[in-house]
């Protein structure tokens, strides 16, 4: 069971290497897509975060092949979700909540469906606002504040929840691949839950 794991292990370090890198390119708001941040988040955080532990976990467990795919589909959509509720969390939580600046996302250019969404949507004046602002390190908490208002009033915010609402069921749907113990399902159901109860 040591070689499937440590050929997990690696093919999932390359693939967290490729999502890093894609995060620290310079790509700037205009350019950004909705492709290109979900490929960040499955890489680099889903892949990561939730399917390398569970897979890992079933391989040295000697868990029945069958059951792998499974984890994968559960887990992938279950992380990318992870990754929008984090972003969220990132824009509008408290610093000491999140152990961080609240407005380290915005002036660090952070790739984030939010902004995605919301430059897609906003009109011309906000559009060229968000594209000055996103990445700057100079933004300061009125521009913070506008962010938050272009990103609720373009319903960029509402369209990322439901994203991450419909990931989760999406990972959900899969438990029963994995165990038909009812008593694993509520677990495995639980923290698909949890991950997008986090609130701000």
């Amino acid at each position: 069971m040591l070689l499937p794991a440590i050929a997990l292990l690696s093919q999932v370090t390359a693939e967290t290497v490729a999502g890093q890198l894609l995060d620290v390119e310079d790509i700037r708001l205009t350019e950004l897509t909705e492709a290109m941040v979900l490929r960040i988040h499955e890489y680099k955080t889903a892949h990561y975060t939730i399917m390398l532990p569970l897979l890992l976990g079933a391989i040295l467990a000697r868990a029945d092949g069958a059951q792998l795919p499974g984890i994968r589909a559960y887990a992938v959509p279950i992380g990318i979700a992870f990754q929008i509720q984090d972003d969220l969390l990132g824009l509008y939580g408290e610093q000491v909540v999140l152990g961080k600046p609240v407005d380290s996302d915005v002036k660090e250019g952070k790739k984030t469906l939010l902004f995605v969404h919301a430059y897609e949507r906003a009109g011309a004046a906000d559009r060229e606002f968000l594209r000055r602002v996103h990445g700057n390190p100079a933004a300061g908490w009125d521009d913070l504040e506008r962010v938050r208002s272009i990103v609720r009033e373009t319903g960029a915010l509402a369209s990322s929840e439901a994203m991450a609402c419909d990931l989760v069921a999406e990972g959900q749907a899969r438990i029963p691949e994995i165990t038909r113990d009812p008593r694993w399902q509520r677990v495995l159901a639980g923290v698909g839950d949890f991950l997008i109860a986090r609130r701000f």
